[in-house]
């Protein structure tokens, strides 16, 4: 563990499940006070009680797993899942792929692996990385990641000038822009923007507004 307070905070909510009625099948003692370090065992729980709040409830930042059972339905397998006050990953097993879809689809948190890590997808760049609840603020990487470390800036004119007369060319330190169009109620709108270039983001919007003929 990375320090001792970690060590008993992951040791008081193993004791206080067991006390709920949680059962030790691997693991869950501190190691002997001659022993250096702040290790603490792989441990494994069985028959968690869902009331055991200080494992089902809390983040546990530990070496410990804690396996309950259920009914069998998706209603409550996804009713127990959101039954927290955080957010941040999640996973679902199945073998009905469709199903495994539709259950992860409601379950409460930002990122959610089927049939894998959740965390396996959120070291692609262009993976949103987000928690859900109280599992953080705001996102990183992906699209909706990268625009809230931007600021958006328009500029407007009366006729759309020539690419050479766009500011844009006077910084060739960005990275080539990409071009998107796109038509609304007769404005020409276009929306240039740079993506993350050396661990650093350079956005910028600009807004070419063509007034519609009368």
């Amino acid at each position: 563990m990375v320090s001792e307070t970690q060590r008993q905070i992951v040791h008081k909510q193993v004791v206080a499940a067991t006390s709920a009625g949680a059962k030790v099948l691997l693991g869950g003692a501190l190691p002997p006070k001659s022993q250096k370090g702040t290790f603490y065992p792989p441990t494994v729980l069985g028959s968690v009680p869902h009331d055991a709040k200080a494992i089902t409830q809390e983040e546990t930042f530990g070496p410990v797993v804690a396996l309950s059972t259920f009914d069998g339905t998706d209603a409550t397998a996804v009713r127990l899942a959101n039954d927290s006050t955080y957010g941040l990953t999640a996973s679902v097993y199945s073998g009905d792929l469709a199903r495994a879809g539709r259950v992860a689809a409601q379950i409460s948190a930002g990122q959610v692996g089927i049939n894998t890590n959740p965390l396996s997808g959120a070291r692609s760049i262009l993976s949103p990385f987000c928690g859900h609840k109280r599992s953080g603020y705001g996102s990183h990487s992906g699209r909706d990641g990268w625009r809230q470390f931007s600021t958006p800036k328009t500029l407007i004119y009366t006729a759309r000038p020539a690419v050479t007369d766009l500011p844009v060319q006077a910084q060739p330190s960005l990275p080539s822009a990409k071009v998107e169009r796109s038509w609304a109620r007769g404005v020409v709108v276009d929306l240039v923007r740079w993506t993350v270039v050396g661990g650093a983001l350079a956005c910028a919007t600009l807004a070419i507004q063509k007034a519609r003929a009368k």
